[in-house]
């Protein structure tokens, strides 16, 4: 299992289980920063952290903030970057800002949906109202096929807003869903999708991509299991049967052959089983190609009247 997933699953039998969770989630980065937009933390109330945002920058900063949303203080927007007035203070060495958002994730709320989704492989998505007195509410999307974002959506929650609201941000994350994106959309007071009074963070989880490792060697075996750490769903593929089912290699992902059971003939060999192939004829001297080639210009020659006849 990937390392989203692993976290994922932890946070949703946190949710379960009725554990208080603070989820911090970096929704804006400006200039540079260690990872994109979606990064996330979960900080559980009995102390236990899951996920990274900065590498090491803020996320002391984080839980500490994280702690007081579980006191019961409201969600937050917060900035992190560096200047001369802040270079004491948490915040970037990259040199670029990152905006984060902190919020309650109550029990049985719709992050449980998403986490049991992304654990299964199965596409899902994460909007978040930023603005507004209904900041820090959710709308989950999540698929009912594993692996599939064109299979039908459950939608689960509302924003407690405008119709309107919950209906744009459902299409707008359809959309963010398919091409894998994760993404800010702004909205109108009342919902509509002019405007820029709210402000709703889309997180997507597509389907992880698919990485195809070709021959059953000691490389295969060892570059596997990093590969679906790091969210890609490996097929080792051999055609040597003996070779490709050895154990070791179903300890980094799926094991298959290539398409027909087998490597694929020569193109020379590729004709129906039982015809004969042809001889190839013997290539013509470079020399005796030549000469039959003056023969035929003397001929033409000939038959050329003489004042016609070029030297």
């Amino acid at each position: 299992m990937s390392v989203i997933g692993e976290q994922a699953g932890r946070l949703g039998a946190w949710l379960r289980d009725g554990v208080a969770v603070a989820r911090a989630v970096l929704v804006e980065v400006e200039g540079s920063a260690p990872l994109p937009p979606g990064a996330a933390m979960s900080f559980a109330a009995g102390g236990a952290i899951e996920g990274s945002i900065s590498g090491g920058c803020i996320e002391s900063a984080l839980a500490h903030e994280a702690g007081e949303v579980l006191a019961g203080g409201p969600p937050r927007l917060l900035a992190y970057g560096i200047s001369d007035a802040l270079a004491g203070t948490a915040g970037l060495t990259c040199g670029g800002t990152v905006h984060v958002f902190v919020h309650l994730l109550a029990p049985g709320s719709r992050d449980a949906a998403v986490a049991e989704a992304v654990a299964d492989d199965r596409p899902a998505a994460l909007a978040t109202l930023l603005d507004g007195p209904r900041a820090g509410a959710v709308v989950a999307l999540a698929a009912t096929v594993p692996g599939d974002t064109s299979a039908p959506l459950r939608v689960v929650g509302s924003f407690g807003a405008a119709r309107l609201l919950d209906d744009g941000v459902v299409r707008d994350a359809t959309g963010l869903l398919e091409q894998g994106r994760t993404a800010i959309r702004r909205y109108g007071a009342d919902g509509a999708t002019i405007g820029s009074a709210l402000r709703v963070h889309v997180r997507s989880f597509a389907s992880p991509p698919q990485m195809l490792i070709f021959g059953a060697i000691d490389f295969s075996a060892a570059l596997a299991p990093l590969a679906r750490e790091l969210g890609y769903r490996v097929r080792i593929c051999d055609p040597r049967e003996r070779f490709v089912s050895a154990p070791r290699f179903a300890r980094g992902g799926g094991r298959g052959r290539l398409a027909g059971g087998g490597a694929r003939r020569p193109a020379a060999r590729s004709a129906r089983r039982g015809a004969r192939l042809q001889p190839r004829p013997a290539p013509r001297r470079a020399g005796a190609a030549r000469r039959a080639r003056d023969r035929r210009r003397l001929r033409r020659r000939a038959r050329q009247p003489p004042h016609d006849r070029r030297a």
